[in-house]
């Protein structure tokens, strides 16, 4: 069954006619300037319209995103959010300081004063999706802890115990669907590790090493921290 001619190109064949119809009868004077533009015109229209129909018959759609190198488009790309770069509110216990105060940024603690992180409390900032966070640490004589979210205390506080290693998650399908969180440690004698990422282990077990610091940053699905190096360990266990 063929198929049905659209509308606008019905419409067109009709202007053209009509124009060929009107022109053929002006005055000579005229036949070779006035007359011969409007017939061009008119015949450009309809080849046009033909163009048009039989490029739109093959493409449907196309999207382009330029992006930082090493990143890729989330699967379902949003104008509005997939240059989103967020990351976490945090208070951090630190020793000898205690509570640092609840703080916003990508980076909680201390390098280069040999300060051990004791205790931290997490919560997502800025996030345009529903969810929430949660994380675990390992403990200085206790190991992994039970899991905390949401602004929950994850360590100890007033036992002089360091925490070592920490694994984050987000929680909340949209969230989960639409982003990661990435998170690095820095650790006592090797400084900043590489990033891990949802769930995965960071820091150092088994090495009585202390976490200084931890970096949060949650991204879109799909995108990389800058500066991320795949062949750098995120978790140190010799």
């Amino acid at each position: 069954m063929a198929k049905s001619e659209l509308a606008v190109i019905t419409k067109a064949k009709d202007l053209c006619s009509y124009v060929m119809t009107v022109t053929e009868k002006s005055p000579k004077r005229f036949r070779f300037t006035l007359t011969s533009r409007l017939q061009n015109y008119a015949l450009d229209v309809i080849e046009n319209l033909f163009m048009a129909n039989e490029t739109f018959e093959r493409v449907e759609a196309i999207e382009i995103v330029v992006l930082p190198k090493g990143k890729t488009p989330a699967k379902e790309y949003d104008a509005k959010k997939a240059s989103y770069v967020g990351g976490t509110t945090c208070d951090a216990h630190v020793q000898t300081t205690g509570w640092t105060g609840r703080q916003m940024g990508l980076s909680f603690g201390t390098t280069g004063k040999a300060k051990r992180l004791e205790a931290i409390k997490l919560t997502l900032a800025g996030e345009p999706y529903d969810g929430g966070i949660e994380y675990d640490v390992h403990c200085q004589t206790t190991g992994w802890q039970a899991t905390k979210a949401d602004g929950e205390l994850a360590g100890t506080t007033g036992k002089a115990k360091r925490l070592e290693a920490v694994r984050v998650r987000l929680t909340g399908d949209e969230a989960k669907r639409h982003l990661s969180v990435w998170y690095r440690v820095h650790s006592q004698t090797f400084g900043w590790l590489g990033w891990a990422c949802d769930g995965d282990p960071a820091g150092t077990t088994g090495l009585a090493k202390r976490a200084e610091a931890i970096e949060v940053q949650v991204l879109p699905k799909g995108a990389v921290p800058d500066g991320y190096d795949a062949s750098v360990a995120a978790c140190r266990t010799k």
